[in-house]
């Protein structure tokens, strides 16, 4: 017997991005792919535990695990055991000037942070072919 796929799902939030993107595709795995992948959903998970991250195959994340100043740090250590780091983004990281939040991106240097994270994962899921284009940049 072949051995399961082990997913870490760390979900943005439990409703929105995180609900829509991250909790119903894992559901879905598990109910299709169920004999062959198990899947765990962690909202918050101990970030100093590296040994609990690389217990799985794949983790899957929204923008970030942790805060994003010590991504650069985590996520070799994740993935020196062969851990997966599978990045979900679903909108663009540098807005235009007449975004709402453009301030505060700008001043939190948040569009550099996102694309630290785009380089240091091994893949990259997003929504669109277009916004595809703009990830493979990076990765």
């Amino acid at each position: 017997m072949n051995k399961k796929i082990k997913v870490l799902i760390i979900p943005s939030d439990t409703q929105g991005v995180g609900h829509f993107r991250s909790i119903w595709p894992a559901q879905a795995l598990e109910k299709h792919f169920g004999d062959e992948i198990e899947v765990e959903i962690n909202h918050q998970p101990n970030i100093n535990n590296i040994a609990y991250f690389q217990s799985f195959d794949i983790v899957h994340f929204h923008r970030h695990i942790g805060p994003y100043e010590g991504s650069a740090e985590l996520f070799p250590k994740i993935q020196e055991s062969g851990t997966l780091l599978v990045m979900d983004i679903d909108d663009f990281w540098e807005p235009p000037t007449t975004h709402p939040l453009y301030e505060i991106v700008k001043m939190e240097k948040l569009g550099e942070k996102i694309s630290n994270n785009l380089r240091l994962s091994d893949y990259v899921t997003t929504t669109t072919d277009v916004f595809a284009g703009y990830i493979k940049k990076y990765n």
